[in-house]
């Protein structure tokens, strides 16, 4: 299923039986790693397999340190160097999806493992344990004799007894809380980072034919070349309307911000603009002109060219895009420290 799995079995097969935390050995530690990916709750999302299998090797490999959410962005992720995990919140998000897989793993495919996996909120670092009520139900129950009829307890005694009890009841009411409390929390923080993500969904409308020998096709290939570097920040949601004919923009609410421009061309040179709107107030966010020899022998590199350099200027970190959501106060929350 994935190439950090296979890594990390062939790179352990001859680890030496070191214990782990609560003296979990690795070669269990693979195992069970084994039988989680080939569950429901993993072969469903790739994503989170990877994410799993990299920080269970790199942990197996005495390679804790490492386990930052820079690292697991690149290496997992295929972010490249320019990731910032306090803009691209996607780390955080997967944390927590995988933490819920895993807890609902252990509640129905992994109710009787014998070892228990998870990554402890405030790190992306596993933690390996033997689960001890899988044990206790393992194990035959004892033959408990019955007690000798028990003579009347005193006033004493019974208020003993009162006492332990309502002190057993509030320690379980105070776990239940604070259960519900980080549960929410946790819902909280991936409700606010999702939003991020979402603040940076662009329509991208063809761009305008303003006239001039063959600026029809032009103007529709230049389109597509944005559309494809656009496509490869993954911290942008790219929206392209399909179809004949002018696009409505009022059909996509959902996305913030409009990216279009015009071609145009004479004798000499063909121009090309585009420019970026923020739909919520109208303002225009940045705008720029490239002027090319229309006659070059080389159209296909010139149009894509074009198209980087307008894909770059808007959708790179620490460019117009993010410039305006830090603006607006629509930054992604801090990497540190992790949920």
């Amino acid at each position: 299923m994935s190439a950090f799995v296979g890594g990390m079995s062939r790179g352990n097969a001859d680890r030496s039986a070191e214990p782990l935390t609560a003296d979990v050995r690795p070669s269990d530690v693979q195992r069970q790693l084994q039988r989680i990916l080939a569950s429901p709750e993993l072969r469903r999302s790739n994503r989170l397999a990877d994410f799993l299998a990299y920080v269970v090797e790199e942990t197996l490999e005495g390679r804790q340190d490492r386990i930052k959410a820079y690292s697991i962005g690149i290496e997992v992720f295929g972010r490249d160097g320019t990731f910032d995990p306090q803009l691209d919140p996607v780390v955080r998000i997967e944390a927590g999806r995988l933490r819920r897989e895993l807890e609902h793993y252990y509640l129905a495919t992994g109710r009787d493992d014998a070892i228990g996996v998870d990554i402890p909120k405030g790190a992306y670092v596993p933690r390996f344990f033997y689960r001890a009520q899988v044990a206790r139900r393992s194990e035959p129950e004892p033959m408990v004799p019955l007690p000798a009829p028990a003579s009347s307890a005193s006033p004493a005694d019974g208020a003993r007894q009162h006492w332990r009890w309502a002190v057993t009841g509030a320690v379980i009411a105070c776990l239940f809380a604070l259960v519900w409390l980080g549960t929410r929390l946790e819902r909280a923080e991936n409700a606010a980072a999702s939003a991020a993500v979402t603040q940076s969904s662009i329509l991208v409308l063809p761009f305008a034919d303003l006239g001039g020998k063959d600026i029809a096709r032009r103007a529709a290939a230049i389109s597509d070349e944005l559309m494809a570097h656009l496509a490869r920040f993954r911290e942008v949601t790219v929206i392209a309307p399909e179809g004949a004919g002018a696009p409505d923009p009022a059909r996509w609410p959902a996305a913030r911000y409009l990216l279009d421009g015009s071609v145009r061309a004479d004798d000499s040179r063909l121009r090309v603009t585009a420019r970026l709107v923020d739909r919520t107030s109208g303002t225009m966010l940045w705008s720029d002109v490239y002027d090319i020899d229309p006659n070059a022998p080389d159209a296909i590199t010139l149009e894509e060219d074009i198209a980087s350099r307008v894909a770059t200027a808007v959708a790179q970190p620490h460019g117009v895009l993010f410039g305006s959501r830090e603006r607006t106060g629509d930054r992604s929350p801090p990497d540190f420290p992790a949920p």
